[in-house]
């Protein structure tokens, strides 16, 4: 009855153990900050963000104020008058693939601590990026400005700087021109990058704006489940192990025999785990990567040279997590049941050699 007890509740738990061996696995790959940051670096990510950021410009808004289908922005009356294709290629020229690693890696540091650990969301410092952007472009367009021939005739202009310039106004000058005719005054940022604020809060920016809002209650919502499990994370294997040991000793009847029983459990369950967990990171991975080459269809060289290669990396590498963590185990098992044997043995051999002496005594008296 103990046994079939001790079977039952192991069976009922499984599934507890499961996710909990996965979180495991999860810990050391996903949630780990320094994995990420591993994996765009491996990946090359920020050198083919770069070689592709007029793809991502383009993708938002065009150079002629519509988006890559040629359906007009929203808003995009709203942003400077200059050529989107220059400001595009201008901020390129300052997104240097090693800055942009820098910003998204203290980007990381804030978000992953929060969403994965329960800790506070700390906001970016973004205000030397801002400036960076902002005084890199404003030089560039300047330069291009300055090379420009003086305009033979007043009509001739054209805010894309694409014929010449006006005699005795300056690049600058042509910037508070363009903010008091949309603005009323020289304050408000004719240039997107402006608008961002010197310590980037995403709960404050998504509060702002719809779209990332949702986006950004789908994350908390995640986030207030995640973050008391994995906080809380060396615990609850801790306790498992226990129930598990209790479980073998109810098994085993006695507390010489448990150290084996425990062993074949530990194997049987992690066994399982790595067999289900292969098929949920195949299957699972598989459907995210058909998800992303249906869905991103904007960015195809992002996607082809990045995002897919870099999925299709981690699933393998939270596989081989997962074979770790059953290699380990097995391990483990082994060791308990051929210890538990070895021992059984030993004391077997010691308690005939105690009983052999006795025995030959007994044997000598009744002789004489």
């Amino acid at each position: 009855m103990a046994k079939a007890i001790s079977i039952i509740f192991t069976i009922i738990l499984l599934p507890t153990f499961f996710v909990c061996l996965f979180l495991i696995s999860l810990k050391f790959t996903i949630f780990n900050p320094g994995f990420i940051k591993n994996e765009l670096k491996s990946h090359n990510a920020y050198t083919v963000i770069h070689n592709n950021f007029s793809e991502i410009g383009t993708s938002i808004i065009g150079g002629d104020g519509k988006d890559a289908n040629g359906a007009p922005v929203a808003g995009a009356e709203n942003a400077n008058p200059f050529s989107q294709a220059d400001t595009i290629a201008f901020a390129q020229n300052v997104l240097t693939p090693q800055l942009m690693q820098k910003e998204t890696e203290s980007f990381i540091d804030s978000v992953w601590p929060w969403l994965f650990s329960g800790k506070k969301l700390a906001p970016v410092a973004t205000g030397d990026l801002k400036d960076n952007i902002y005084n890199g472009i404003m030089a560039q367009f300047r330069a291009k400005y300055s090379a420009l021939p003086v305009c033979s005739y007043p009509g001739q202009f054209t805010m894309n700087l694409g014929t010449c310039r006006i005699a005795g106004v300056s690049f600058d000058d042509l910037v508070k021109q363009a903010q008091m005719q949309k603005f009323g005054n020289t304050t408000m940022p004719l240039f997107a990058v402006n608008s961002i604020s010197d310590n980037f809060n995403i709960s404050q920016a998504a509060s702002n704006n719809p779209k990332l809002g949702n986006s950004f209650q789908n994350l908390s919502g995640a986030q207030s489940w995640l973050s008391p499990i994995t906080k809380n994370f060396y615990f609850i294997p801790a306790v498992l192990l226990i129930i598990l040991l209790l479980l073998a000793r109810l098994f085993a009847g006695a507390w010489k025999k448990t150290p084996m029983i425990f062993g074949i459990y530990l194997i049987i369950i992690t066994g399982l785990f790595y067999l289900i967990s292969f098929l949920e990171t195949k299957f699972g991975f598989s459907w995210l990567i058909n998800f992303a080459d249906s869905k991103i269809t904007a960015l195809p060289n992002i996607k082809t040279q990045l995002v897919i290669p870099m999925v299709r990396d981690i699933a393998a590498k939270v596989e081989r997590m997962n074979l770790e963590i059953m290699i380990i185990a097995i391990i483990i098992g082994i060791i308990l049941i051929s210890g538990n044997v070895v021992l059984k043995k030993f004391f077997e051999k010691k308690a005939n050699d105690i009983g052999k002496p006795a025995l030959t005594e007994t044997t000598n008296s009744k002789k004489e």
